[in-house]
């Protein structure tokens, strides 16, 4: 379903499993690639909230509605359209690094894949994204979570870590990520995982 409020588009996917309504909430997902990560992550967690609330209830309606109030109020700051191209200029300067593809795993009735590279700067990560959306299937699957940590040395000789991570709407799929490669310990790598 396609929501549209101005020229801001989200696009809402429902599934209404055999426990809807009287047992349990429907399962959906968003598309909004614009919106900020924070914007986000609070609009999920309200629906989540609705969600949970009416069990019992119809309540797709009321998710729906919420949504269009949700982006009718947001700032502009919220709302800036990234858009990554194969002809952006600073991305084509780059050299990516390797990314390496793991195999294709299928879990019920989704299907993952995992690609992790080599990254020492942001541009790095850039890159290794912008190289990965020129494919098609990559590009166009439900979800490309992230996380990379890269460990950098100040001026001082002390030693930094810059991380972060991005759940494309897979709730706490990236935090996830991020914590195992804390605990694994796993520096100068950016890791994503493709879920169609």
């Amino acid at each position: 379903m396609k929501i549209k409020e101005g020229d801001k588009e989200v696009l809402f996917f429902i599934t209404m499993p055999p426990t809807y309504p009287e047992l349990g909430p429907p399962k959906y997902e968003l598309s909004a690639p614009w919106l900020g990560r924070k914007a986000k992550a609070k609009l999920l967690h309200e629906l989540d909230t609705i969600s949970i609330e009416n069990i019992g209830e119809v309540s797709i309606y009321l998710l729906i509605e919420h949504i269009r109030g949700f982006v009718r109020k947001l700032p502009p700051s919220d709302s800036i359209r990234i858009k990554i191209t194969k002809k952006t200029p600073c991305l084509e300067k780059l050299n990516c690094p390797d990314i390496t593809h793991g195999d294709v795993i299928v879990d019920r009735k989704s299907v993952f894949q995992g690609h992790a590279a080599e990254v020492h700067s942001l541009d790095d990560v850039k890159s290794v994204l912008a190289k990965l959306k020129e494919n098609k299937k990559i590009s166009n699957a439900k979800h490309n979570m992230y996380a990379y940590r890269i460990k950098q040395s100040t001026a001082k000789g002390t030693a930094v870590v810059v991380q972060d991570f991005d759940e494309d709407g897979e709730a706490h799929a990236g935090s996830r990520l991020m914590h195992l490669m804390k605990v694994m310990d796993l520096d100068n790598t950016l890791v994503i995982v493709t879920r169609w």
